[in-house]
């Protein structure tokens, strides 16, 4: 007797089991009550810009002049070139003879703080005090000036980059 009750209880569980598998892929799953309230305001990304931060060659220009002049009055530094393009500004410098190691590199911070203070579109700042690369920045920005587009001188931007320092 206890056998048999044994059996059907098993034949039972193992029927149960069967009546409730197919239903189980064939649930939807729940539905929320309150929509998900997003990111939190202040978490929120930046829209990336989809222009240049000046438009026109002319623009373009008066940024350039303007983030060069602003360069010109950090300590140490004779002259500089800009170019602009997007949000990332190749600088090139002119130091003061002498200026070397840690003095140089505070030179390099204090232009970037210059630069994303007078232009805070600005995101990446490149900057070299090789007067190599600071002749192919004017030259590939005066170029730009002249009408030819920025796109044909990616080699030269990339060269420029792999030359240069990305200040942190």
């Amino acid at each position: 007797m206890k056998r048999k009750q044994g059996f059907i209880a098993f034949i039972l569980s193992i029927a149960l089991a069967l009546g409730f598998i197919p239903a189980v892929p064939g649930c939807a799953p729940a539905k929320k009550i309150f929509p998900s309230p997003g990111p939190h305001p202040r978490m929120a990304p930046e829209p990336y810009p989809t222009k240049n931060p000046a438009g026109t060659v002319e623009e373009k220009t008066g940024l350039n002049r303007k983030l060069a002049d602003a360069v010109n009055t950090v300590r140490d530094v004779k002259r500089s070139t800009l170019l602009v393009i997007g949000t990332s500004a190749y600088a090139g410098l002119d130091v003061n003879a002498g200026v070397e190691g840690a003095r140089l590199q505070a030179v390099r911070e204090r232009v970037e703080t210059v630069i994303k203070e007078t232009e805070p579109r600005i995101r990446t700042v490149w900057i070299s005090v090789h007067p190599a690369t600071f002749r192919r920045i004017d030259r590939v920005r005066a170029a730009i000036r002249a009408g030819k587009p920025a796109s044909a001188y990616a080699s030269d931007l990339r060269s420029i980059i792999n030359e240069s320092d990305l200040v942190k």
